[in-house]
């Protein structure tokens, strides 16, 4: 498996962001590689301060 690029990170964070939107949830989205380390993180106007923790734990499962 490869490394993501910088910018596929960013397009699943605001096509991640986007789909939540969609479905009217102000959902944070998080990206982590294979060793589960952060790659980019997005949180939306309206999401909660918790939200990124939340997002990272869930990227790694």
């Amino acid at each position: 498996m490869r490394e993501l690029t910088l910018e596929e990170v960013q397009t699943i964070l605001t096509e991640g962001v986007a789909v939540a939107r969609a479905k009217g949830f102000p959902s944070t989205v998080a990206v982590v590689d294979m060793g589960g380390n952060l790659r980019g993180v997005l949180r939306p106007e309206k999401g909660r301060i918790a939200n990124p923790d939340i997002a990272i734990k869930k990227a790694w499962t």
